[in-house]
């Protein structure tokens, strides 16, 4: 009876579809406790078999896996093979609809600067897709999508976009120039945010709000590039136009701790904050100064007032 098992096992290896190397070791096994080694066998060849098929499928290889399923339908039952099937046309379905996808978008993508893969992610278009299509189609942007793209860092594209809606409306576009410099900042064009402001004039202004804001965020890229003397320029220019502004407050005192003047730089600050300015301003440049200007502002504000600066002991060990 043991015989006619061997003979079998013999049989079902040497028919099998594998490697050669393979076929061997698994004879050899058959000799050494044969009835345990056909039990491991049998459970490896379920295993490489399941294993080949759905290599198959993986590469979308539907014939050769129907063919190689009608070999071994002994091991692979019919509701296996279905489902197999079935989630390797989806796969495939939904891969062809991301390449279509990617093929549509990717002149947008390349025209307004933008990863294609942040237009087109697994799941399909995304909400930049519409946007893309939107700004092609000459459309305004919602406060939801705008605020997307800030939420997405999509710094470059809300630039551009804010510096066209100031030229669309000459005389009333501050607002959008101001947004425009800042953004440009963020993306690391504070030369762009300069020449763009270059020659703005509030004479023709009707909100001087929007001018203080504009004059803000073009002393902030002067500041980036650590022209101080004409950042400072803008920030005073910005208070003559807006004195309870905060934001060219918050800009002075960045300005002086970059300069080392911590007690004006203070002053600033506690002049924004006053005015309702975030704390966190001020918190923000501590955290981003060289550790030895952290330092030393820290050591200011503890003896200037322990109890009120106590926040400042978090940088302490940093």
């Amino acid at each position: 009876m043991l015989d006619g098992k061997i003979k079998d096992a013999e049989s079902s290896v040497s028919q099998a579809k594998f490697d050669e190397a393979w076929k061997r070791i698994m004879l050899q096994r058959l000799y050494i406790e044969p009835e345990i080694q056909q039990v491991i066998w049998r459970v490896q060849n379920e295993i490489r078999t399941r294993a080949e098929l759905t290599n198959l499928f993986a590469g979308y290889l539907f014939s050769e896996a129907e063919q190689f399923y009608k070999q071994h339908r002994d091991i692979v039952g019919d509701g296996e093979y279905n489902s197999l099937l079935n989630n390797a046309k989806n796969r495939w379905q939904k891969q062809l609809v991301l390449s279509q996808a990617q093929k549509q978008f990717a002149e947008l993508a390349n025209k307004y600067k933008v990863d294609i893969n942040k237009v087109v992610d697994k799941d399909g278009p995304t909400l930049l897709a519409k946007i893309l299509t939107k700004l092609e189609e000459q459309k305004d942007l919602d406060e939801s999508e705008l605020k997307w793209l800030e939420e997405n860092r999509v710094f470059e594209l809300l630039a551009n976009y804010y510096y066209q809606a100031s030229k669309n409306f000459p005389g009333n576009g501050e607002w959008s120039l101001a947004k425009a410099s800042k953004f440009y900042i963020k993306t690391g064009m504070a030369q762009k945010a300069i020449e763009i402001t270059d020659g703005f004039s509030e004479i023709l202004s009707i909100d001087h709000s929007a001018d203080s804001a504009v004059y803000t965020s073009r002393g902030a890229a002067f500041r980036r590039l650590n022209t101080f003397d004409k950042a400072k320029e803008c920030a005073n220019k910005a208070i003559s136009l807006s004195p309870r502004s905060f934001h060219p407050y918050n800009l002075l005192g960045g300005i002086a701790y970059d300069e080392g003047d911590i007690e004006s730089g203070t002053g600033y600050f506690e002049k924004a904050i006053e005015m309702d300015s975030s704390p966190r301003v001020q918190e923000a440049e501590i955290r981003t100064a060289q550790p030895e200007a952290r330092k030393a502002i820290v050591d200011y504000l503890l003896k200037k007032d322990p109890q009120k600066y106590s926040w400042v002991k978090q940088f302490q060990s940093e």
